[in-house]
């Protein structure tokens, strides 16, 4: 069992959760940072992860390291008398001298290494760009509340395969603010780790979901081993749904699972489900998030008659999933938050009757998005009550 440093990306709070639906422990040490103890490789955890851009085994931790600690650290990684490095600081404190990389850099040379320092814009971080196109030994350095820990990166996300998934298949509609890729297989992982508590993480679980847009849940729990079922009401989301899925298929060369996509309304989707699934993992209608709509700034009372809608459209799906979902099955899906001036609209009354309904609020809100947005998503996630 090995420390590591996980780097997050643009979503802390969702990149949070799925680790810790992957991981028994964890804790935060900054927005940004995770500390977790794992046996896996580290290559083959960033396979499963989606909102974690590096992964780095903890090589040093206590008071404020010196140049010599850097140094210790860095010989120690050297290949074949040779090495790129650089180092990236996450720290609220005053940072090391401008010159300490290049003193580091002399000491390596004085001792036959061939050495060249990379250093990134502005002192941010480097970039997992930068790391792979230059094979760079990254050095990460993390400070919270008084304790440093030094991480060495092992592992980084592969942005050339998600670029793949998020312009490559046959059909996005990020107009519309559908899910990315990404963001689909955080809640998708949400998901299975809250199952394996209960049911074991060998099973094949069958994911569903009632409003599958162009399918990008469907596609990325299918490339986690699920099978997968998907509806909605939409005949050209289901066409689209239906092709993403293929090209999936072939993509990453996944081998047959079940997989059903239909027409169907998710208010009623046992009439064709009769089956039991193991979880619905969805982002259901939102309401009218175009900017368009809101440019003009809507009215309170018209929004919150949407909200009400809205509420009255979840309600009635989670009654109606709880026929279709096994016991101790897992709902994970978005709820809006409507932001009016400084008055915030929410679906409360949801979250209220889940427990009426048979559910347990295992965890939420989870932020997702930006916060300035007029229109913006919580994840939730509820457990069918035994």
């Amino acid at each position: 069992m090995k420390d590591y440093l996980f780097v997050l990306g643009r979503t802390p709070k969702l990149s949070k959760a799925e680790i810790q639906s992957q991981i028994s422990s964890s804790i935060n040490l900054r927005e940004e940072i995770v500390l977790a103890s794992t046996e896996k490789e580290p290559h083959i955890v960033m396979q499963t992860l989606a909102g974690t851009i590096k992964i780095c085994e903890v090589v040093y931790t206590g008071v404020m390291p010196t140049r010599e600690d850097f140094e210790t650290i860095l010989f120690r990684e050297v290949k074949k008398q040779a090495l790129t490095f650089g180092i990236s600081m996450y720290t609220d404190k005053e940072p090391f001298s401008t010159t300490m990389p290049f003193s580091i850099k002399e000491a390596l040379v004085a001792q036959g290494v061939r050495t060249r320092f990379i250093a990134s814009k502005h002192d941010a971080p480097l970039s997992s760009v930068v790391i792979a196109k230059q094979k760079v030994t990254e050095l990460i350095c993390v400070e919270s509340q008084g304790t440093w820990y030094i991480g060495v990166t092992k592992a980084i996300q592969d942005f050339e395969q998600w670029n793949q998934r998020d312009f490559g298949r046959p059909f996005s509609d990020p107009k519309n603010g559908m899910l990315p890729p990404k963001v689909a297989r955080m809640i998708v992982n949400i998901a299975k780790g809250a199952l394996s508590k209960t049911m074991g993480p060998e099973q094949s679980f069958i994911v569903l979901d009632p409003f599958c847009g162009t399918g990008t849940i469907l596609v990325e729990a299918l490339t986690m081993g699920c099978r997968v079922i998907g509806a909605d009401i939409s005949e050209l989301a289901v066409e689209r749904t239906r092709k993403n899925l293929a090209w999936a298929r072939i993509m990453f060369t996944l081998t047959p699972e079940t997989i059903n996509v239909f027409i169907h309304d998710a208010t009623h989707i046992s009439d064709v489900i009769k089956d039991p699934v193991h979880a619905i993992v969805t982002e259901p209608y939102m309401g009218r998030t175009n900017a368009s709509f809101f440019g003009r700034m809507i009215e309170r009372e018209k929004a919150k008659n949407i909200i009400k809608g809205l509420e009255k459209l979840y309600i009635g799906c989670l009654r109606e999933w709880s026929k279709i979902l096994v016991q101790g099955g897992i709902i994970v899906m978005a709820l809006p938050q409507y932001s009016l001036g400084k008055e915030t609209l929410f679906v409360k009354k949801v979250i209220d009757r889940c427990e009426i309904l048979g559910y347990t609020h295992l965890n939420g809100p989870i932020e997702y998005g930006r916060p300035d947005a007029v229109v913006r998503r919580e994840f939730f996630v509820f457990q069918k009550k035994s």
